[in-house]
């Protein structure tokens, strides 16, 4: 009969399972607050950063924390003359769009639409497109990730439109649209790599596999 097959730890190999490479990754929450008509103000609950939960391994370390609003702005400027003498007008719309995360992260994302232009006779009016999109983040500081590493987090979203204008004469300009925002929270986190032992420990190990082996290769020897 065959020799029975065994399976063996090399000393390199088992030297090698004492090893390991720290990991680095990222884990993201998006929220899409559908298009409105502005101005308003949305709640929101993210939920935190916790270990073992929502894809978050055991053991992970959070290291930096950040948000990136996208915001679409479907404007409509409308200029109205209401006196009797011919003006002009130019004037774009601006949405601002300013979160608050939890309770210590806030910033704002500003959106400048196209500029719609125009001479107007007294008494009429017209009315332009005025749209645009933009995006802008913010990174909490490492002395609020205590306020993440909970269940859940609450936010907030303040949506304003207002204009810039510049006009002559007795030219009117009032915005009004709809905007739609997607959100995107961004935890990025790091797992320890598992801890090496030291060269003492290093030497003992490979003496006693040595000493394994020896023995192993006597008593074939023997047998023989």
């Amino acid at each position: 009969m065959g020799k029975k097959p065994t399976l063996g730890l090399t000393a390199a190999a088992f030297l090698t399972s004492f090893s390991g490479v720290a990991s680095a990754s990222t884990v993201k929450q998006s929220q899409t607050i559908p298009a409105r008509t502005k101005n308003f103000t949305a709640s929101q609950t993210f939920f935190g950063f916790v270990p073992g939960t929502n894809g978050i391994p055991l053991g992970a370390v959070l290291t930096g924390v950040t948000d990136t609003l996208t915001d679409k702005l479907t404007g409509i400027l409308t200029a109205t003359n209401n006196g009797t003498s011919g003006g002009s007008f130019s004037a774009s719309a601006v949405d601002k769009a300013t979160k608050t995360l939890a309770g210590m992260l806030t910033f704002t994302d500003t959106v400048t639409g196209t500029r719609v232009t125009g001479k107007l006779a007294g008494g009429q009016s017209t009315s332009g497109a005025s749209s645009g999109t933009n995006s802008a983040s913010a990174s909490a500081t490492a002395a609020m990730f205590a306020a993440f590493e909970t269940a859940s987090v609450a936010a907030a979203i303040t949506d304003m439109i207002q204009e810039t204008v510049s006009a002559t004469g007795p030219v009117a300009v009032r915005p009004t649209g709809t905007g739609a925002i997607t959100d995107v929270l961004t935890y990025s986190y790091s797992v320890p790599a598992p801890p090496v032992p030291e060269p003492a420990s290093l030497t003992l190990v490979g003496t006693g596999l040595i000493g394994v082996g020896l023995a192993r290769l006597a008593r074939r020897r023997r047998k023989g």
